[in-house]
């Protein structure tokens, strides 16, 4: 992210839906940010969960009803935290309202299907959809997509990233309060909680658009997707393999190898990546010439920022908002994924390899965004 700077910037004042946990991480970083930006208003069904936001973030103004709140307070952007089977209906009524700017956690949507419709709608009523991936934020995965755009690795073969969360499945399956990640109404399940991160990791360093996925997976006692795992074929080549499970310990590991070298990153996303997380860099073509080194992360010699990919994203929604500047994740690279998603979790449930098929409107968008980006594999 650009450095940091004395100017000061126009007051952004958002609104935030939905008050569970991922609200906080939200509230922090507005909390801790110096950018002019503020939450002043807060939605949940759940009044103590509303009241709980205000209280710990600033006193914004609470409600239960979320068009209320957007319809009363003269707000600049909304940030959307609500369930993922969700993100589709309240960002149809948000733009109805209105609203004009949202930032919505992961996954944008439940499917393709409805993540083409925001295409539809950024170009013919000028909403701006940003979906949530605080990855692209964070110093050290900015410094991993630098070295790979720059050709650091070369050609690229072969990009690999896994998620990993151990869920012991203990809540009881006729508990209908259970938590949303155990119940498919609300988009639980590994496909939209976990795979979205390391499918995000290969289509950005990929820079390509998906042609055919094969995966494997099976099913929680709720009926969930428990594991995902298997490989996407991109038009330019590169093979992607992924890697993700609620029944193994933690991984949130990105690696893209090539024809001069591989980057490796052991912590690649989440909201916090430590201090001591670096990026290795291996070279050789045997055994006998392999070199394996530590790289310097950026921000090397200055003072250690924790959760600061959270306040960098918020800060960049801000400044869409304030405008000029373009998003660092256009909502066509998040309307692909969720299309590959779609072809993965079919995949996994026919057990064979399926193609990716993707709208001709979604192609186009593509290729304005990033170009014919169908053959070249290296930066």
């Amino acid at each position: 992210m650009p450095a940091e700077t004395n100017v000061q910037k126009a007051p952004v004042r958002l609104g935030i839906i939905g008050c569970g946990v991922i609200s906080e991480i939200h509230g922090e970083a507005v909390a801790n940010s110096q950018d002019g930006v503020t939450f002043a208003a807060c939605a949940d069904r759940n009044i103590d969960a509303a009241n709980a936001f205000s209280s710990k973030y600033g006193g914004a103004t609470v409600y239960t009803d979320m068009i209320e709140m957007v319809r009363k307070e003269n707000l600049d952007g909304v940030v959307l935290a609500t369930w993922p089977a969700h993100h589709y209906d309240h960002i149809r009524a948000l733009a109805d309202a209105g609203v004009r700017h949202i930032l919505c956690e992961k996954s944008l949507t439940a499917s393709g299907e409805q993540a083409s419709k925001l295409l539809d709608m950024q170009l013919d009523e000028g909403v701006q959809v940003m979906e949530g991936f605080m990855l692209r934020y964070s110093p050290v995965y900015m410094q991993l997509e630098e070295l790979v755009r720059r050709g650091e690795v070369g050609k690229i073969d072969t990009i690999r990233s896994g998620f990993q969360e151990w869920d012991h499945e203990t809540e009881s399956v006729e508990d209908q309060s259970r938590k949303w990640r155990l119940q498919k109404a609300s988009g639980g399940g590994v496909a939209l909680d976990g795979s979205c991160y390391p499918l995000h990791v290969c289509t950005n360093l990929a820079r390509s658009l998906p042609q055919s996925v094969s995966f494997d997976g099976d099913r929680t006692v709720y009926d969930t997707l428990a594991r995902l795992h298997g490989h996407i074929r991109y038009e330019n080549g590169i093979i992607a393999f992924i890697q993700s499970s609620l029944r193994a310990v933690v991984c949130k590991e990105a690696e893209v190898s090539g024809t001069e070298g591989s980057l490796y990153l052991p912590v690649a996303f989440g909201y916090n990546v430590p201090e001591h997380i670096a990026i290795r860099k291996r070279t050789g073509h045997s055994n006998l010439t392999m070199k394996d080194v530590q790289l310097d992360r950026p921000d090397a010699g200055s003072s250690y920022v924790p959760r600061i990919s959270p306040r960098h994203q918020i800060e960049h929604f801000a400044d869409i908002i304030r405008g000029g500047v373009a998003q660092r994740i256009p909502l066509v690279e998040s309307v692909v994924n969720m299309f590959t998603l779609d072809a993965m979790v079919e995949s996994a449930e026919t057990r064979r390899v399926v193609d990716v098929k993707l709208p001709e409107k979604v192609r186009a968008a593509w290729s304005e965004a990033f170009g014919d980006t169908s053959t070249a594999s290296a930066a």
